[in-house]
């Protein structure tokens, strides 16, 4: 799959909001307690979309999910960092 995210949505003129989400569950297959760690990218949204929290966030984000440990997000981040440089820079 391919997900296009252009420029206007990221609102260049401010910093992206990006964090790291968190969602426990239980495993359909064996029932036990289970957590899942994300990086979330929040994108430009229309004005009519609202956060109210807990309840409700409509606000447009692509969120990676990353498994089920912390360390993953961190690999993650480090890895587009550095694809970022070597791109930019050749290194």
């Amino acid at each position: 799959m391919r997900i296009n995210v252009y420029t206007e949505e990221l609102n260049p003129q401010e910093k992206p909001t990006i964090e790291i989400v968190t969602v426990e569950y239980s495993s359909v297959k064996t029932g036990q307690k289970m957590t899942n760690y994300g990086l979330r990218v929040y994108l430009k949204s229309h004005p009519d979309l609202h956060f109210v929290p807990p309840r409700d966030d409509d606000r447009s984000a692509v969120t990676f999910w990353c498994g089920s440990t912390l360390e993953n997000v961190y690999e993650l981040i480090e890895t587009m960092g550095r694809t970022y440089l070597n791109f930019k820079y050749g290194e």
